[in-house]
């Protein structure tokens, strides 16, 4: 990355949530993820970065340090997919048009 775009990328807690979700080294996402499990509050961070966790932890197949968030990061899972398909159905009369 040229240095002018690295002050653009997302650093600390984001970057490591979003490393977890999308590294192509599967080694590197999982500590990753277990460096973010360590230093995030869940109950504290930044929406973004939870619905990111989601997808980390689905990638990971539900990794086993992640037990504990395992029902709450299922549930934003369900969640994500339930309003998602909330808005799309109510933007069908207009996608009709």
């Amino acid at each position: 990355m040229t240095e002018h775009l690295r002050k653009y990328w997302p650093s600390g807690l984001t970057g490591l949530v979003i490393k977890a979700a999308f590294h192509s080294d599967l080694d590197v996402a999982r500590e990753a993820w277990r460096s973010w499990q360590e230093q995030c509050d869940f109950d504290n961070t930044f929406w973004g970065d939870v619905r990111i966790a989601s997808l980390a932890y689905r990638r990971l197949g539900g990794a086993r340090d992640a037990k504990s968030l395992e029902p709450r990061l299922d549930g934003l899972r369900r969640y994500i997919w339930s309003t998602g398909k909330m808005r799309t159905r109510a933007a069908l009369p207009l996608l009709r048009k």
